[in-house]
């Protein structure tokens, strides 16, 4: 049983005090429709936290993905849409706007990974079924609060118009679509697709939001993402593209981003996103970021900047080049972009891990955010590395790995013989692939930082077959990992709970 602690004091600042968390995406939580989503799965890993004496739950983006490859949320459609494929059909159920039998009919799909082009077509049936039955059956105080939500999304619109126009010309990109009555159907069903589309933003929002109040009852606090890029075949583009380095006529990227060679990965990044025109951003007051992260930031408690490192200068790569190496650092907004969008960013810590400068760590420290420490980082054969627990400041976030890198047992199994030896030295205790993940857990819980979030991953001591991502590759391995029961992780809830108390991260109850 948890021991009750102080009432928490929402004046010191939740990024201020001392938590530890577990990150998974809610795409990873185990359901019966063939990918996580904000039904009764969700509710249960909420109540594993709320056991295990954590108050954090990091989730990875939440916006709506491109169907390509690796569908990955880092390289969304839209910056301000939300990935309606992680609506929960039970909901729907108990809403009255599905059926028994609509759920009966749902295929069968596998449990251990997400095959997203089959809950694609599957998740679009439900929703269009669940729309009509809104349109015909909902009441009145249910149809108002859709139009109120319709109205006060001021980028749903231009994304309803785009994911329909996108459809009718099927996988041809949007600067080679027609005009007028030759590509949009000026009729009924096109408005219907429209509707179906605002209808599942406005199912997620709410999905979302009693969900996000049920964890923070529980004392369990949300810590989101928000990516740095959109994709290039992205709404934002086809909408703003002055705002990115295109060309105004083609829509033809002039420069793309990635990343130059560094410890993630040697032979660098091409990402195929494109740039941003800084220069156009500076010119209104970054008035499209500052509206992103308004949006973005209103689903969670907290947010984790993605590559904070392209506020301070960028990788940029001349479209047509043969490789990341031909790019080149590109200055970004610096210190104004902060200072225009800090009474819409709230809490916030960023993501600075990769080729970090000196330039760069001396942004994110006059501004006084919060940087990551990666652990499975430090021990790669260089003495004094900066993610070393003693290296650690207190306003750091702290993780064992990220959903990036392998899981603890699958990265130690591959370690050489000499970083075994370096591993063992430094814990000072006998280390293999059954105890090193709880190792390296103890080692984040007891340092210094202020937050601590772990991979479940790390708690149920996978290997590598249970990796989210594999950096700067469009696999379509990507994303697909999924936690087969939130019942497994009942194995690991007192020993998390035993040394959350030990190093003092219990969460303040209310």
């Amino acid at each position: 049983m948890i021991p009750m602690v102080a009432r928490i004091d929402r004046r010191t600042r939740l990024i201020e005090q001392r938590l530890s968390g577990v990150l998974l995406h809610v795409s990873s939580l185990p359901g019966p429709f063939g990918i996580g989503d904000l039904g009764s799965c969700a509710y249960e890993f909420v109540d594993f936290l709320c056991a295990s004496g954590q108050s954090l739950w990091s989730v990875l983006p939440l916006n709506a993905v491109l169907e390509r490859p690796d569908f990955c949320p880092y390289s969304p459609i839209s910056a301000f849409a939300t990935n309606s494929l992680l609506i929960s059909p039970e909901k729907l159920l108990a809403r009255g706007f599905l059926q028994p039998a609509d759920l009966e009919q749902y295929p069968s799909l596998p449990d251990e990974a997400v095959d997203f082009p089959k809950v694609i077509i599957a998740k679009a049936k439900l929703l269009r079924r669940a729309f009509e039955r809104f349109r015909l059956k909902a009441d009145e105080t249910e149809k108002a609060a859709f139009r109120r939500f319709c109205d006060s999304k001021t980028w749903l619109p231009g994304y309803a118009a785009f994911v329909t126009k996108g459809h009718l010309n099927g996988k041809v990109y949007w600067s080679e679509w027609g005009s007028g009555e030759d590509v949009i159907r000026a009729d009924f069903s096109n408005e219907l697709d429209k509707q179906v589309i605002s209808f599942g933003q406005f199912v997620f929002f709410e999905q979302w939001k009693c969900l996000k109040n049920y964890a923070n009852s529980k004392g369990i606090y949300i810590a989101g993402d928000i990516p740095y890029n959109v994709a290039f075949e992205s709404c934002d583009l086809w909408e703003n593209p002055q705002l990115f380095e295109v060309d105004p006529i083609t829509g033809k990227t002039r420069l793309e981003a990635g990343a130059p060679p560094d410890e993630f990965v040697p032979k660098g990044q091409g990402w195929g996103n494109p740039t941003y025109a800084w220069s156009v951003h500076q010119q209104d007051g970054f008035k499209w970021w500052r509206a992103r992260i308004a949006e973005n930031g209103a689903l969670y408690d907290a947010i984790r900047l993605d590559h904070f490192r392209g506020f301070e200068s960028s990788w940029a790569i001349p479209a047509g080049s043969k490789g990341s190496t031909d790019g080149y650092f590109v200055r970004g907004p610096g210190k104004a972009f902060f200072e225009a969008i800090s009474e819409s960013s709230g809490e916030m810590f960023v993501e600075d891990l990769g080729f970090i400068t000196d330039e760069v760590h001396a942004l994110r420290e006059s501004l006084g955010l919060p940087g990551m420490s990666v652990l499975q980082l430090a021990f790669n054969g260089q003495k004094n590395h900066p993610y070393l627990p003693y290296k650690c400041l207190p306003s750091t976030v702290i993780y064992t790995e990220t959903h990036d890198l392998k899981p603890m047992a699958g990265w130690f199994r591959d370690l050489p013989p000499n970083l075994r030896e370096e591993v063992e030295k430094y814990l000072g205790v006998p280390v293999t692939e059954r105890n090193v993940h709880w190792e390296f857990i103890r080692l984040a819980l007891s340092s210094v930082a202020r937050w601590a979030l772990i991979p479940v991953q790390d708690l149920l001591g996978l290997g590598n077959e249970a990796r989210m991502n594999l950096t700067g590759v469009l696999s379509p391995e990507n994303w697909r990992w999924r936690l087969t029961s939130v019942k497994s992780l009942d194995s690991v809830s007192e020993q998390l709970l035993d040394l959350t108390q030990v190093y003092g991260r219990l969460p303040l109850w209310r």
